[in-house]
């Protein structure tokens, strides 16, 4: 398959889709998993770049660590995950291969969004989020953006 790769570097990003993957067999047995996906805007282009986590909210899962990352606290015990829609926040990625051969893009860490561009920091709020929106050209005669 010949798909681009997101480029390796820290991009703002959206969470834009929580999906619960159920019970799913690991070396350790099964494990309940869920992914958090994003999309970033980059090089004229989105790209999907999703994450798998097992589903425990206790402190030293690495679900919690990112959603303290990307709340700024950590999450109560009955958290619903599909709030994280929309959430803007920053992907510090690389690309790594696996033995496979399959070349795929990991993400090493997630921030939360960075302060609006005016210079003002974000409202602590959640209904109040910087998203980053791509600019649309229109097509010109013939689907041509050129």
């Amino acid at each position: 398959m010949n798909e681009q790769l997101a480029p390796a570097g820290l991009h703002d990003a959206v969470v834009f889709d929580v999906q619960d993957l159920g019970e799913m067999r690991t070396p350790w047995g099964y494990t309940h998993k869920v992914q958090l996906c994003f999309s970033i805007w980059t090089q004229q282009r989105f790209f999907y770049v999703p994450r798998a986590y097992a589903f425990k909210l206790v402190a030293r899962s690495h679900l919690v660590r990112d959603l303290e990352a990307l709340l700024g606290h950590a999450p109560p015990p009955d958290f619903d995950l599909s709030k994280l829609i929309k959430l803007p926040c920053q992907l510090h990625l690389s690309t790594e291969t696996l033995a496979s051969g399959r070349v795929r893009s990991r993400i090493l860490g997630i921030l939360p969004a960075r302060p609006e561009q005016d210079g003002q920091s974000p409202s602590p709020s959640p209904r109040r989020r910087w998203v980053p929106v791509p600019i649309v050209q229109p097509l010109k005669k013939g689907g041509s953006l050129l």
